[in-house]
């Protein structure tokens, strides 16, 4: 069993991986991955404080920037659909 446990201030985002799910997280002022057999729909159910911003993506909305443009969302050191 794969566990990943972190603040959810360092959880930038979490985007669907067709069975697994990647959490993209801060570390030391570095993002970092970790890939999990998880869905989105549990990851969401798990963690209610992040905003699904696409079909595949869902992310925490306080690591918000601004809007790349009408189709990107610009986080902490990211951009996402």
């Amino acid at each position: 069993m794969d566990v990943l446990q972190l603040q959810l201030s360092n959880l930038i985002y979490v985007k669907s991986a067709q069975n697994y799910v990647e959490f993209y997280y801060l570390n030391n002022d570095q993002i970092l991955k970790k890939v999990i057999r998880s869905t989105l729909k549990k990851v969401q159910l798990a963690i209610p404080e992040l905003t699904q911003v696409h079909r595949f993506y869902l992310a925490n909305l306080d690591h918000y920037i601004c809007w790349k443009d009408k189709k990107h969302i610009t986080l902490q050191h990211c951009t996402i659909p």
